[in-house]
């Protein structure tokens, strides 16, 4: 596709914008990153311009065109932890735009507070969703919630919660039982009531 989106003779140079997504933890451990080139002359974003990108000074691949609001998009995967220059260069121009990135490892939300409500599901098994929260009230991801006196755990997810199903059997003569619930690796904990079903 040949850049034919502006006309250089009347001085309307196109310029080029750099914009980048935040850095996401893949499956891999590894971090993928959305890099956006913005082309746009004095009327506005240019569509039908081709851009190339360029990581770390080594071309990528094949140019990508602009859409219609002049944005070009190229998804960057498998990234290591570091620095990282994202450049965008329209070809046959001068054109081009550049833009550094530090990927690093954030430090993991220290946890807080936990609270843990009792709910039923369809069946009737009595079900502990357990919520883990910074200082602020930020949920915690990953945090591991056990039940001590049975070791039934589970993990909280990107809200920060987690559902545990304990398997309780009760004594002839029992009528409760009290359920502490931890944050492993912290002092949290919480008790809560499990009544036999009459």
């Amino acid at each position: 596709m040949a850049n034919i989106g502006f006309n250089r003779s009347q001085g309307n140079k196109p310029r080029v914008r750099i914009e980048t997504t935040e850095a996401n933890k893949n499956d891999s451990e590894k971090w993928d990153i959305e890099v956006i080139a913005t082309v746009v002359d004095d009327n506005g974003p240019i569509s039908d311009i081709e851009v190339q990108f360029y990581h770390n000074g080594r071309i990528i691949d094949s140019p990508i065109a602009t859409d219609s609001d002049g944005r070009a998009t190229r998804e960057f995967c498998d990234l290591d932890k570091g620095s990282h220059t994202f450049e965008g260069l329209i070809p046959g121009t001068t054109s081009k735009a550049k833009k550094g990135v530090k990927i690093k490892e954030d430090k993991p939300k220290r946890a807080d507070r936990l609270i843990v409500t009792k709910r039923f599901d369809a069946s009737g098994k009595i079900e502990l969703v357990c919520e883990v929260f910074t200082e602020d009230g930020s949920p915690v991801k990953k945090a591991e919630v056990l039940i001590l006196s049975t070791g039934e755990q589970s993990t909280t997810d990107e809200k920060g919660m987690a559902i545990i199903v304990p398997k309780i059997e009760f004594g002839e003569e029992e009528k409760k039982r009290v359920l502490e619930v931890v944050v492993r690796g912290t002092t949290i904990s919480r008790k809560i009531f499990v009544f036999k079903k009459k």
